[in-house]
């Protein structure tokens, strides 16, 4: 994920690039948003002669042409337009957003976010970019979960991703404990979730960064579903308040705690087949058991730890 703008100028203005005293146009942070036209991209060629607003576009517009020419080949890449931009004038803002999410994507098919407080977007957007729930030690897997969930309540014009976990992960075992439930609660919500891996974050020296570990655990488990886009949470079925589901052919669900928790199977017509996968380590745990569908059932984990339990209609 390649953030394209940044509110970072609200406090470090002195310091930024654009800032008059540093060879810019802006006198001030806010006027970062502040293009000459909304609606146009300013000519090709630069004139000496524009305005102070004609300038700072231009320039804005060749870098992310620039960055477009140098990254759009990549396969794996997102673009998120105006990270944490909350602060500026929100009528400009959401112009200066427009003008640039039609700038990328006339230049790209790859998927273009916007940072926005809202689940609706413009049109030229693939998805939302939030950074919610704030977390920290103890936040568990329900939380997440439950605050997307209520979220896509609101029947969202675009997908929705949890782009900037906050606060930042600087190692340790129960952050990342936090961090992978904070995720997998994100994800069996139905939304997508990156962990940052920028300069901010400062994980403890000498220890090994298991959460990127982690995160490809979880990427690997969702690709293996071809399928997956039709699912949808479905907490309903289980104890736990976390599943993601298709109704009567699989159920995915968080078990955070505790040795046992209630399914409601009644969905299946037939046989369920029952597989744990440890999110911490990628590995399903040894042997498959099957049980009966069409009722109410008590499932017991391997032990009392984090699991994804995964039921599955019996061919």
């Amino acid at each position: 994920m390649i953030t394209i703008h940044d509110g970072w100028a609200k406090g470090r203005f002195s310091g930024h690039p654009m800032n008059a005293v540093n060879g810019g146009q802006l006198f001030a942070n806010y006027e970062y948003v502040q293009l000459a036209d909304y609606n146009s991209e300013m000519p090709y060629l630069f004139n000496p002669s524009w305005s102070r607003r004609q300038k700072h576009q231009w320039i804005l517009e060749r870098f992310v042409e620039k960055l477009l020419g140098a990254t759009a080949d990549f396969p794996n890449v997102v673009y998120e337009v105006m990270n944490e931009g909350e602060w500026y004038d929100q009528n400009a803002l959401r112009a200066f957003q427009q003008h640039f999410l039609r700038f990328i994507e006339e230049r790209t098919e790859l998927p273009i976010m916007v940072n926005a407080p809202s689940l609706r977007a413009e049109a030229a957007a693939t998805a939302v970019s939030l950074h919610e729930p704030v977390w920290d030690s103890s936040t568990d897997a329900v939380e997440a979960y439950r605050h997307y969930v209520d979220a896509y309540d609101d029947s969202p014009q675009k997908p929705v991703v949890f782009s900037e976990p906050v606060p930042e992960y600087q190692g340790g075992a129960a952050s990342r404990d936090a961090l992978m439930r904070l995720m997998w609660g994100t994800l069996l919500a139905g939304s997508g979730f990156f962990v940052q891996n920028d300069l901010s974050w400062r994980a403890i020296p000498g220890e090994p960064d298991l959460i990127f570990d982690i995160e490809g655990h979880a990427s690997r488990f969702f690709a293996a579903r071809t399928n997956i886009d039709h699912y949808s949470p479905c907490e309903e079925y289980s104890s736990t308040g976390v599943c993601l589901g298709l109704s009567g052919q699989e159920y995915i669900v968080y078990a955070q705690s505790g040795d046992t928790f209630a399914m409601d199977l009644t969905a299946f017509s037939g046989s369920v087949t029952v597989r744990f996968y440890n999110p911490r380590t990628g590995q399903y745990h040894p042997g498959t058991s099957t049980i009966s569908g069409g009722s109410q059932q008590t499932i017991t984990k391997p032990d009392s730890g984090d699991w994804i339990c995964v039921f599955q209609a019996a061919n």
